[in-house]
């Protein structure tokens, strides 16, 4: 019986003589971290303050320097310990020296782990030594800003040291996987590559076919946080290096677990394939699969791509796909092109009876994934997407800068409604997939995430995009917007952010001449955030063209910012907001906004239809074009417009000219009539609205041309 002392024997003469032999490899390291990141620093002296932006980078693990050093050298290392390995004569020699294949095994990885880390120890040394530069006294009131000077603590120079070392074992560990499965040193060199890049491909390939075939896949955000947490040569740069305790805890054991099967993979090698392109067998049939799924994963979405989008096309290029990159493979691995024996159909067979179990089951959704909803207890929270509830400008309040989700909506009210709107998308999949390829009627994208408790805690999330006219009147939506936790969240000024810089009026995309002091915009916002709170469902999700458009600048005063950020949103105020509209009458602004309407003097109603011609289905086939300038007519066209068209194919629209607008965006900034009058504005009626029954057949309309 093997003691468990044999498992970790390792040689320190020959550690000792590895590092005599290859101790060029940390002295360039260290050479290419210092210059990278120590020498800027020295450089600087006592203004080191300037290059903080730098600094923050490197010890954010987002230097790319020291990324690709993280990359070279533990390849560079584990090629030079492991080269024997592919050199028949080398091989033989290594193994019959009086060491066993463990204890070679350890001796060679503990050595490249020294000679990869020592560079990445040294530096971090250094950062120690030097200590924190010296601080301007701008850098007190600005460490609580957009550079935290804290950076530089010992705790924080610790973290990043612990931070690039975990890195660089990782890297290293692959590299010298890559050496133990592969013959040669190119196959080697190609191998750490593709191993660095596996799991996030594979992960990304799977998430393009349930994208495709399971309704509500979160394709984007799930895909990217996946592949984000799969390799920590992309989650530590995203994260700032700070991935979260159990994500290094994962690579820790992750790395453990790769240690123990090369190991074992060095004491089976076949060392008669030294010079071979792989050492396993097996590997040639993980590496012919590998291949045949990019192959057939590249060509059957460029099949759909390319013929239309069908779903035979899709299958075609499935086959063909696997067919051309699977025999392929075959001929590379083997070398030779006499690869149709009894052994390479049943591979290929094999494969093919793999994927097309786990396409039936997307297709028929038999691991209950569009089906699933979370059992209610376990939720803690959830979170949607803010711009999915209203597609009138400014009904949500975020910033420019993002459109991140709501989170934390935990009101049990709130969490039962989005869970029944969860339950009537399930119920309805079968008129709602496919929305998102229907270009011409207008839909909104939901983006759900619910927070379930756990041990470490996790998320269910999902993603669909549904007709307009699916969610407008929805009553669960109705309970979640009147609900007070969603007014809550959905204010102009927080506590972070209470005192408004400047508010703005815009009307038609054209800036007003208003400036409301600090006193009226605080009455103002204030009144507009009442209405904000009174507003139905109904009123919320209406479409109608504000009366002006609000664009605020908020700065937060509070935390003693040197520099503080500013916060822009821009909202909305519809005519039904009552208190609004009372306090701009009441304070002389009402008439100025009047005058932008009363200076439209006509208007143009164009009645678009498509798709009568096949051949050319977005060239309006037709049109009927009216023009009416009562101004009674005028200023109800202007009032009960909408902001945006629900059917692209036959739609009615609104075309004016907007005085002042034209400077800024240009005469024909929307287009031109027949008789070359520019328009540079237009608002639209959709089904319903009653302004289109009131303007059919009014007299007060004068037909025009129509043009085909």
């Amino acid at each position: 019986m093997i003691s468990t002392t044999s498992y970790f024997s390792i040689s320190v003469p020959l550690i000792r003589e590895n590092l005599r032999r290859f101790w060029v490899i940390p002295v360039f390291g260290f050479l290419a971290y210092f210059f990278t990141g120590v020498f800027p620093l020295l450089m600087a002296g006592e203004d080191s303050y300037s290059i903080r932006s730098y600094l923050q980078t490197t010890l954010d693990l987002r230097n790319p320097g020291f990324l690709i050093y993280a990359c070279l050298f533990p390849l560079i290392a584990s090629a030079m310990l492991f080269r024997y390995l592919h050199a028949p004569g080398s091989v033989s020699v290594m193994h019959a020296l009086p060491f066993t294949r463990r204890s070679l095994f350890n001796s060679h990885y503990l050595s490249g782990l020294i000679l990869a880390g020592l560079p990445v120890l040294a530096t971090g040394v250094l950062f120690l030594c030097i200590g924190a530069p010296p601080l301007p006294p701008e850098a007190v009131a600005d460490s609580a800003s957009g550079y935290p000077w804290e950076l530089f603590s010992p705790l924080h120079m610790l973290h990043w040291l612990g931070m690039s070392l975990l890195l660089v074992i990782f890297l290293y560990t692959l590299c010298v996987l890559s050496a133990i499965v592969t013959g040669n040193m190119p196959m080697h060199l190609i191998c750490s590559a593709l191993l660095n890049a596996l799991l996030p491909a594979l992960f990304f390939i799977g998430a393009a076919y349930c994208d495709r075939q399971l309704f509500g896949f979160p394709t984007l955000g799930l895909a990217l946080s996946g592949i984000v947490n799969l390799s920590p040569l992309i989650s530590f740069p995203v994260s700032a290096g700070q991935p979260g305790a159990p994500a290094v805890v994962a690579y820790i054991l992750v790395i453990l677990v790769l240690y123990a099967v090369t190991m074992l993979l060095y004491t089976k090698k076949p060392l008669e394939r030294a010079g071979d392109s792989l050492s396993f067998r097996f590997m040639d049939v993980i590496v012919c699969y590998f291949i045949a799924l990019l192959g057939m994963t590249a060509l059957a979405f460029y099949f759909e791509d390319a013929m239309g989008g069908g779903t035979v096309s899709f299958y075609i290029g499935l086959a063909v796909g696997t067919l051309i990159a699977f025999f392929l493979a075959r001929i590379i691995i083997k070398r030779t092109v006499r690869v149709w024996g009894r052994e390479t159909w049943i591979q290929l067979g094999a494969y093919a009876l793999a994927v097309a179990l786990f396409l039936t089951g997307l297709q028929f959704d038999l691991f209950g994934y569009e089906r699933r909803i979370p059992v209610a207890e376990r939720v803690q929270s959830f979170s949607i997407n803010p711009n999915m509830l209203s597609l009138s400008n400014g009904k949500i309040v975020y910033d420019y800068w993002s459109s991140a989700g709501y989170a934390g909506f935990q009101d049990p009210v709130n969490l039962r409604a989005i869970m029944a709107f969860h339950q009537r998308i399930t119920e309805n999949k079968a008129s709602l997939r496919g929305a998102d390829n229907d270009g011409d009627i207008r839909t909104n994208e939901l983006q759900l995430r619910y927070t379930l408790s756990g041990v470490i805690g996790t998320s269910m999330n999902r993603e669909w995009t549904l007709p307009w006219s699916f969610t407008r009147g929805d009553e669960s939506l109705k309970t979640l917007v009147e609900s007070a936790e969603f007014k809550e969240l959905n204010r102009i000024l927080t506590p972070e952010y209470p005192e408004p810089e400047s508010v703005k009026f815009s009307q038609y995309g054209v800036m007003l001449d208003v400036n409301l002091s600090l006193a009226e915009r605080r009455a103002f916002l204030a009144c507009v955030e009442k209405d904000m709170r009174l507003e139905t469902y109904a009123q919320f999700t209406d479409l109608a063209n504000p009366l002006l458009m609000l664009d605020i600048t908020l700065v937060d005063k509070l935390a003693g910012r040197a520099d503080p950020r500013n916060r822009y949103v821009s909202v909305s105020v519809p005519r039904h907001y009552a208190n609004s509209v009372a306090w701009l009458q009441e304070n002389g602004y009402y008439e100025q906004i009047l005058q932008q309407d009363e200076s439209i003097s006509s208007v143009t109603l164009v009645h678009y239809v498509y798709g009568e011609d096949p051949y050319n289905p977005y060239i309006a086939s037709s049109t009927e074009r009216y023009s009416f300038d009562d101004p009674a007519l005028v200023r109800a066209a202007l009032a009960q417009g909408e902001s945006t068209f629900l059917n692209y194919r036959d739609r009615w629209e609104l075309q004016f000219t907007v005085p002042g607008l034209s400077d800024s965006r240009g005469d024909s900034y929307y287009g031109a009539d027949e008789d070359g009058s520019y328009f540079n504005y237009a608002l639209y009626l959709n089904e319903g609205n009653p302004l289109l029954a009131q303007l059919e057949g009014n007299p007060l309309l004068e037909r025009l041309p129509d043009s085909q």
